[in-house]
């Protein structure tokens, strides 16, 4: 079966899909201080003394922005996240929600509560596996 997209848009009107990822990035606008966030880094996180520079991220907010600016987003939370020496996860998470708004943000914050029931859910399991004794000590240590 060949699937054929549709020539108009029901107006008459010819049209051509965006690409997702065009291969010439679209010129962005200049943002002012309201819509991006500052970070001071080490140039050497591990030397205290190492040169340090500022480094400017725009927000997600993702608002159907172009995929280019998610990652974009990506490799630069990765740089700050290099930059100020993070490495364990909660540091990351909470960098992360500093430099997100809007749908972006509430996305973020639904999934880590989602993975945080999982990990809850996990651990009650593991816990009940792991009691000995009578099934009524098993329900209490779940409890």
């Amino acid at each position: 079966m060949k699937v054929v997209p549709p020539k108009n848009d029901n107006g008459g009107k010819s049209f051509k899909a965006k690409p997702l990822l065009p291969l010439v990035p679209e010129e962005q606008p200049e943002l002012d201080k309201s819509q991006t966030a500052s970070f001071k880094l080490l140039s050497n996180p591990a030397d205290p003394g190492s040169p340090q520079y500022y480094f400017t991220i725009p927000f997600l907010d993702g608002d159907d922005g172009p995929v280019r600016d998610v990652l974009t987003w990506i490799k630069n939370a990765e740089k700050v996240a290099q930059g100020l020496g993070i490495k364990d996860v909660k540091p990351r998470m909470e960098l992360h929600k500093k430099t997100l708004r809007a749908s972006a943000l509430f996305a973020f914050q639904e999934a880590e509560r989602e993975q945080t029931k999982i990990l809850v859910e996990e651990v009650k399991k593991a816990v009940y596996d792991r009691t000995k004794g009578s099934d009524a000590d098993k329900k209490a240590a779940v409890a």
